[in-house]
């Protein structure tokens, strides 16, 4: 499903609507997938109360759910979601030209770094290597790539 879909789901959902009348507002978007062709079949958004600080989780798939009101790990702000020029499927197959590993998962977010609204796609290998692009989403370039050895973070090993 596609963003713009799963967007238009969640917006239409009468809890949401609730929940953007009580303060909340989108702060990110998080999904996941097998392999970089895939598409995505389900979305998390997390709406954002800057006042309570707590999130509330939205999980679209053919259904929207709700999850519980939790506290905030860290402050969001509001995602302009219309000002998206790169989609999901291209941040993902700007991210497959480069990924030549065998791919365990794929961690996808779309939020805000540095006021940039930002696709940051984790490819995780078989070797337990999180290769990280962050993409622009409104030009497609990637604005940083590195590699974290999870075996290493995991055990404090380098």
């Amino acid at each position: 499903m596609n963003l713009e879909t799963a967007i238009r789901k969640a917006f239409d959902d009468a809890y949401v609507k609730e929940l953007l009348k009580k303060g909340y507002f989108l702060g990110s978007v998080f999904a996941t997938t097998k392999n970089l062709d895939k598409e995505v079949s389900s979305w998390i958004f997390h709406f954002f109360n800057s006042k309570k600080k707590t999130i509330v989780d939205c999980f679209v798939n053919k259904e929207v759910a709700i999850g519980e009101e939790t506290p905030a790990i860290s402050e969001l702000k509001e995602l302009k979601i219309d000002k998206i020029a790169v989609t999901i499927e291209k941040a993902l197959a700007i991210v497959k030209k480069k990924e030549k590993s065998k791919i365990a998962n794929v961690l996808v977010t779309l939020h805000l770094k540095e006021k940039n609204l930002v696709w940051t796609i984790n490819v995780i290998t078989v070797g337990m290597i999180a290769n990280t692009y962050d993409i622009d989403s409104k030009t497609g370039k990637i604005l940083e790539e590195k590699s974290t050895s999870l075996m290493s973070t995991i055990t404090g090993k380098k």
